[in-house]
């Protein structure tokens, strides 16, 4: 199209498109033309030893999470926890600091809990310490959704109090992130459940079919909020005009 004939040009960034608008003056037509230009939407997985296997059971078979608008960085650290020497959440800033991202996934907090002695204070304490850090991260990245994944319960047989201890820290979270905006919280659904059916005979790691109902939880997780954080952007775009 000749430059000549168009008035005005913006654009607004829709999940994982560009948008591109371009208003016709009106002596030539009234129609807006669009256009849209392919712009893979940035995600990041950063979790425990849950990440890490299903990366690499991933790799194995050949399968991802990533689909024609969305790219996924994954990285999981054995053991990783919210607080101390395993901490992912440096590494998570500094990734942010080099590499455009939309959205991320954090899943860690079920080594933190076992090292939790006090029921109520550290666990009100772990959770604050969380949030806290997830705040400040959405605040530096005002582009940036945060999804922090529930944490699962060990094996009651094995870890006595687990699914108690974890409920309560859950519900916590939830409370603490319910009114700070682009933070949400998710449930691995059907990992929840009191039985054997999804762990190792260690009560910690998931199995081959708690590994499909994890990946499947995490497409899902990606799909909604993609979906959601495009919707958002829209309003906020609409809002400001």
């Amino acid at each position: 199209m000749p430059p000549s004939v168009i008035s005005g040009c913006h654009f607004l960034q829709l999940g994982g498109t560009r948008l591109h608008s371009w208003h016709i003056n009106p002596g030539i037509s009234s129609r807006v033309i669009i256009c849209l230009t392919e712009l893979k939407m940035a995600v990041a997985i950063v979790g425990h030893s849950f990440v890490r296997r299903l990366k690499f059971d991933m790799k194995r078979q050949d399968i991802t999470l990533e689909d024609q608008g969305r790219r996924v960085h994954m990285v999981g650290i054995g053991g990783a926890t919210i607080k101390g020497k395993k901490t992912v959440i440096p590494p998570l800033v500094q990734f942010l600091k080099h590499n455009r991202c939309e959205l991320v996934i954090l899943d860690v907090g079920s080594n933190d809990l076992d090292l939790t002695r006090h029921p109520t204070r550290d666990l009100d304490k772990l959770a604050q310490d969380y949030v806290r850090c997830v705040d400040k991260i959405t605040t530096r990245h005002p582009n940036l959704q945060i999804i922090i994944c529930l944490p699962i319960p060990r094996l009651e047989t094995k870890f006595p109090g687990s699914r108690a201890h974890t409920s309560n820290f859950n519900t916590i979270l939830k409370t603490l992130t319910a009114d700070l905006p682009r933070v949400h919280t998710w449930a691995h659904k059907g990992l929840f459940k009191s039985d054997s059916r999804f762990l190792m005979k260690d009560g910690v790691h998931l199995n081959a079919k708690g590994s499909v109902k994890y990946y499947h939880s995490l497409k899902a997780a990606i799909h909604y909020y993609s979906y959601y954080g495009t919707t958002l952007h829209l309003q906020n775009q609409q809002a400001g005009h």
